[in-house]
């Protein structure tokens, strides 16, 4: 079954819906094993994450081949919830933009007027 026709699931759409900042303002405190380094190197991270993106899209590329609804992957909260594959890739997407958003707001302002 296309993306065009995925219908995510309730709990997915939970997930999703909390995390974009779209349709949530609330702030989200990031679980103790994701918390970041205050001393990260700028240009890594963002190599990283660039890099990142491009995976992502080429599974999405590949996912066109497959149903959306079918495949289940385990969140990283607890291997008990499985989400299908359409609802991790929304998920995925919003979580993306919540933290381009956060990275926004934490640039100096010089450095806006460039993107």
């Amino acid at each position: 079954r296309s993306a065009v026709s995925f219908r995510s699931s309730w709990l997915g759409s939970y997930f999703t819906r909390s995390m974009d900042p779209a349709t949530s303002s609330r702030k989200m405190k990031a679980f103790k094993g994701h918390i970041p380094e205050r001393d990260l190197d700028a240009p890594a991270v963002i190599a990283e994450f660039i890099q990142q993106q491009e995976t992502l899209l080429k599974l999405i590329r590949k996912a066109r081949q497959v149903d959306l609804r079918a495949i289940r992957i385990p969140i990283s909260l607890t291997s008990l919830i499985r989400l299908k594959l359409g609802d991790v890739f929304q998920f995925l997407a919003a979580h993306d933009e919540r933290h381009l958003q956060q990275a926004k707001r934490n640039l100096p302002q010089e450095a806006l007027s460039k993107v």
